[in-house]
């Protein structure tokens, strides 16, 4: 028991540290793709001559239907992200007890699986959306 609370533990210490560096990751990122393409390509290159081009305010980078799957996903995620602690609170309280403890797995697993699901579901569409653009 102790082992288990140790990686449990651990798991989340290790968590934290990586959630504290994740937004200066994301902050130094460029807001703009088009931005660093137009300062190394040129002005006049056809990546900074199509970057207007797109009007529709449906599917443009800053679009309805992107601010509708950036939330989707954020939701998601908060759910699975509970469905985990949820199930590592079950298995830590299993004591045990064989069917509370395969529940407390399965639970866990279908968390993992939803969490891939969210983000092939993402990726799918962000290519579908680039294509479409």
């Amino acid at each position: 028991m102790r082992r288990l609370l140790a990686s449990v533990f651990a798991l989340l210490a290790f968590s934290g540290l990586a959630l504290a560096f994740a937004p200066a990751a994301v902050l130094a990122a460029p807001k703009d793709p088009f931005e660093q393409a137009c300062s190394t390509g040129g002005s006049d290159s056809s990546v900074c001559k199509a970057k207007g081009t797109n009007t529709n305010p449906l599917i443009g980078s800053g679009g309805i239907l992107n601010n509708v799957i950036d939330i989707l996903s954020i939701v998601g995620g908060i759910v699975v992200v509970i469905m985990i602690i949820v199930g590592g609170i079950k298995y830590i309280t299993s004591a045990g007890d064989a069917s509370a403890t395969a529940s407390a797995k399965n639970t866990i697993i279908y968390g993992l699986i939803g969490l891939v699901v969210i983000a092939m579901a993402r990726a799918i569409i962000s290519f579908v959306v680039g294509r479409i653009n």
